[in-house]
């Protein structure tokens, strides 16, 4: 690959610094987790539309769960209680994608046959 692509090296050379300057800023234990969230379409369910504040409503509420903080932690089933626990993980949404652009929730027109693997758009 490297003879094929000489660039390549380069840019897993690069990748491993940026990983190894990543966890020394970080606390071994917590991890942010950035997202991006691609939104195909708009409206859903006979009306309902999806907003940038319903999509940050279910990353908190992504967080919560991760974290333990949700209502119903406490009444996980009991063989589980021994095993669970808060995760330190945060999800959040993506300022800028790895080519520096401004990026965490895409909006698109809504396409026909998304479901299908023949769809422009997917394929």
């Amino acid at each position: 690959l490297y003879q094929a692509d000489p660039s390549a090296k380069k840019e897993i050379q690069a990748l491993r610094q940026s990983a190894v300057r990543m966890k020394s800023n970080q606390n071994p234990k917590s991890y942010v987790i950035p997202v991006v969230f691609h939104v195909f379409g708009t409206e859903f369910n006979s009306g309902s539309t999806v907003t940038k504040t319903i999509i940050e409503d279910a990353l908190q509420k992504t967080n919560e769960d991760f974290q333990g903080l949700n209502t119903d932690y406490s009444t996980i089933d009991a063989p589980f209680d021994a095993i669970k626990q808060p995760l330190d993980v945060t999800f959040k949404l993506a300022q800028l994608d790895p080519n520096g652009n401004p990026t965490g929730v895409i909006f698109y027109d809504e396409a026909s046959r998304m479901g299908n693997y023949n769809s422009p758009v997917v394929a």
